[in-house]
């Protein structure tokens, strides 16, 4: 049931931007018009900066079908005999008007909604090799671990291929056609490895154990929680010293996951902790990218 609504919410979407687009490019008033062009906008950014409809089609192929629809819509206003801003006084403007303004503040404001006390110093990043899309990432806004107060500065990662999505083809696949599955894990920090589990299978929802294979690593300041390995991939053991770029895993797909990716996050007795990396200069948030 939940593989089904996770493709179907995408596909309404989808189907939402065509029938604006169509409306937009078949209009012959400016009202609609205005209407069509601020939800464009709205879709185009909450795709973009918080991955909305989800990670099957966001943000591509998403971002160029609403880029591409308000150049049409733009193209269709202009041949109109009253200029496009004339459509403000139709009431069903004004709808596409406070989609686009709400998409436009809460892009802005993000990233200034997430956790604000850090580790106590960068970290290596976890991952190596390719580029690496924080599916959900600091920030309160559309962020599923807000809800547990210590995972507020958690990260979920996944590997994108070359068509900026994160696995092969559109309906139901296995785990091995996700491009971050089996990617290799590496101890962010120093520090003493305080748990490990193993054993646990690859896509199969979990709720009872929702984080799967994982490893935390007890740093003397903090704790680092690595989440959802492969199966059978974990390779240090509890009570072995970790170093940074030392062999964890691999990104699997076990515990409460929907697709292989990595979780990661810091704590500091119950308080969730802003991750910061040597490697990365900047504070990531949900939607972006970083490339190692």
């Amino acid at each position: 049931m939940v593989e089904r609504i996770t493709r179907a919410w995408p596909v309404a979407w989808l189907l939402i931007v065509a029938v604006d687009v169509v409306t937009g490019v078949t209009t012959t008033s400016p009202g609609p018009g205005m209407t069509v062009m601020g939800a464009l906008m709205f879709f185009l950014l909450m795709a973009y900066r918080f991955l909305v409809p989800g990670l099957i089609l966001a943000p591509a192929p998403m971002l160029p079908i609403c880029a591409v629809g308000m150049v049409l819509v733009a193209g269709r206003a202009g041949s109109l005999d009253e200029p496009l801003l004339s459509g403000l006084g139709d009431p069903s403007a004004w709808i596409g008007l406070v989609l686009a303004v709400g998409a436009i503040v809460l892009t802005l404001i993000a990233p200034f909604t997430g956790v604000r006390e850090e580790v106590s110093s960068p970290m290596l990043f976890p991952l190596r090799d390719g580029r690496w899309l924080a599916a959900e990432g600091d920030g309160r806004i559309l962020n599923h671990h807000w809800p547990v107060p210590e995972q507020r500065g958690a990260w979920d990662l996944v590997r994108l291929g070359t068509r900026q999505r994160s696995r092969k083809g559109f309906r139901a696949v296995p785990d091995s056609a996700y491009f971050a599955f089996g990617a290799p894990v590496v101890a962010p920090c120093e520090g003493t490895v305080v748990r490990s589990v193993d054993g646990l299978p690859d896509g199969v929802a979990d709720t009872d154990r929702p984080a799967g294979n994982h490893v935390v690593i007890d740093t003397g300041r903090e704790l680092v929680v690595l989440a959802h390995l492969r199966h059978g991939s974990v390779a240090v053991s509890q009570g072995m010293t970790v170093a940074p770029g030392d062999p964890i895993g691999e990104v699997g797909n076990s515990g409460n996951s929907t697709e292989p990716h990595l979780h990661i996050h810091a704590e500091r007795d119950g308080r969730p902790l802003r991750l910061r990396f040597t490697d990365i200069r900047r504070r990531v948030g949900k939607g972006a990218v970083v490339a190692v």
